[in-house]
């Protein structure tokens, strides 16, 4: 079995990763224009790829994929409650279907290393 290559910049891509966390965070929160896509559960496509960025970005970081499903399937969990709390926003469970299969499929491994591949470019 071919070992896993460790990656030079951790501490790097982990700040950004807790970047995109808040900014992610931060666009679940805020208030909508009240309009609706013409296009059915469009939302749900933006909730699937959150999360794949989110388990992708980190899976390159930590190699528990498991743990890294759990902690994002928690995180859209938390963001689902706190949208709820807001008012002007709700929580809904295909969104959480969205947040699990985007973050199942973020940790495939079949994907390629994107950070590796940077770090050989800098």
């Amino acid at each position: 079995m071919k070992t896993q290559e460790k990656i030079k910049f951790k501490k790097l891509w982990l700040t950004l990763g807790i970047i995109y966390t808040v900014i992610m965070i931060a666009l679940c929160l805020i208030p909508t224009n009240g309009t609706s896509s013409s296009v059915p559960h469009l939302d749900k496509v933006f909730h699937f790829g959150a999360h794949f960025i989110w388990t992708y970005w980190f899976s390159q970081i930590y190699s528990d994929k498991r743990r890294l499903i759990l902690l994002s399937l928690v995180l859209g969990g938390i963001i689902e409650i706190l949208q709820n709390q807001t008012g002007y926003r709700s929580a809904e469970p295909l969104d959480v279907m969205a947040n699990f299969i985007g973050a199942a499929a973020g940790v495939i491994p079949m994907l390629p290393r994107f950070l590796l591949k940077l770090e050989k470019r800098l």
